[in-house]
């Protein structure tokens, strides 16, 4: 079989493309390891539409910070086959990521884009990591609110990657 993409809709489930469209993040899927040369127009400044809920977007052709505050409500994540979903301060180019917002929103990637201001250094928490048998790993993080300053929606994972390991708390967290 040959590769296939997949979008993530409006609707909250992953469907087939057969295009790639600046701003829209996609997952690829290849039947063996390898590498795939992609090639295209710069892309300095990009704006990407987010719907309400989860949404997964492209980046600009170089390194960005990462969009945060106002109705953006969670971190932003990316994924690796070996870590699943982790939290990232800067945006590359050529991978997909995953942003919740509560409602919808129009960001900016490029060169006026501000950086995202820090939340929780994770490097603080406790950790939980769980492996596979395929070497793939994901870490989950446990933080002590005593203050009650951490809001725990922030931290609620995107939805399940069409790889199949994933590894979260039931509350999605």
């Amino acid at each position: 079989g040959g590769s296939n993409l997949f979008s993530y809709g409006s609707t909250g489930s992953y469907a087939l493309t057969d295009s790639l469209i600046p701003g829209i993040g996609c997952w690829f899927k290849f039947p063996n390891a390898g590498g795939t040369l992609f090639a295209g127009s710069s892309l300095s400044t990009l704006t990407v539409h987010l719907s309400n809920g989860w949404n997964m977007f492209g980046t600009v052709d170089h390194a960005v910070p990462a969009p945060g505050g106002g109705p953006i409500a969670s971190s932003v994540y990316g994924y690796s086959l070996l870590n699943g979903y982790e939290p990232v301060n800067t945006l590359e180019a050529g991978k997909a990521y995953w942003v919740k917002s509560t409602t919808p929103l129009d960001i900016v990637l490029g060169p006026a884009t501000q950086p995202k201001l820090s939340g929780i250094d994770l490097t603080t928490c406790d950790a939980l990591t769980f492996s596979d048998n395929h070497g793939r790993t994901q870490t989950l993080y446990l933080a002590v609110d005593h203050r009650q300053k951490i809001d725990a929606s922030f931290f609620e994972m995107p939805p399940a990657s069409p790889d199949g390991f994933d590894v979260r708390f039931g509350s999605q967290r």
